[in-house]
């Protein structure tokens, strides 16, 4: 197939892809024969601002004047990356060879706006640490100091403590509204030395 008949077919895919992808991908043909690689057809040429017979290059403005690299162009595609003052584009360029020559059908993403709104995106979800986390942190210091004004007169540890003297560390704790904190009561089991299902049971009792 000559590049006469090559080029109508790559023609119709540029166009499909522009279209599928919207007016921020721009598909165009290159003739990779000549120096300067002059564009033979592009769509939503707006991305990077050339039109039909451009031979400027996309990461800077400035004219193609590269020799063709006929190993490079081996490969199924050439990826790369192409940033401007303030456009990022995702630029690939696809060789195909006819019998005599090649054109390369050049895909040109700009992703900018998604860069931008990903960032947006990660801002707006950051946070600075779990709520719940942040409450038990706070209220440890709090249990503690309820705890500690409630055992005041007992001369022995909690846990050393006798039922009729658990059951009256309970009343006090209960008028100080400690059992009212945040995972109170397996605090006070552990303090206490005894199960969750006994401190539930005294607080029955004192009911």
């Amino acid at each position: 197939m000559k590049k006469a008949e090559l080029f109508p077919v790559l023609d119709t895919v540029a166009k499909g892809i522009a279209d599928t992808f919207g007016a921020n991908c721009e598909t165009l043909i290159h003739d990779l024969d000549t120096l300067k690689h002059p564009i033979l057809a592009i769509y939503n040429g707006h991305v990077t601002g050339r039109s039909v017979g451009s031979t400027t290059s996309i990461s800077d403005g400035a004219p193609s004047s590269y020799d063709l690299d006929l190993q490079r162009l081996q490969s199924p595609h050439v990826n790369m990356l192409a940033a401007g003052e303030n456009k990022h584009l995702k630029s690939t360029t696809i060789p195909f060879f006819a019998e005599d020559g090649v054109l390369g059908l050049g895909i040109n993403f700009d992703y900018t706006a998604f860069e931008q709104a990903e960032q947006a995106i990660k801002s707006l979800t950051a946070i600075n640490g779990f709520l719940y986390e942040d409450l038990r942190l706070s209220q440890t210091p709090h249990i503690d100091s309820l705890f500690q004004e409630a055992m005041q007169g007992f001369d022995k540890p909690a846990a050393a403590l006798t039922r009729d003297e658990r059951l009256t560390l309970m009343t006090r704790l209960t008028s100080n509204h400690f059992f009212e904190q945040h995972k109170a009561v397996p605090y006070l089991a552990e303090r206490l030395g005894i199960s969750r299902h006994t401190v539930y049971k005294n607080l029955k009792e004192l009911r």
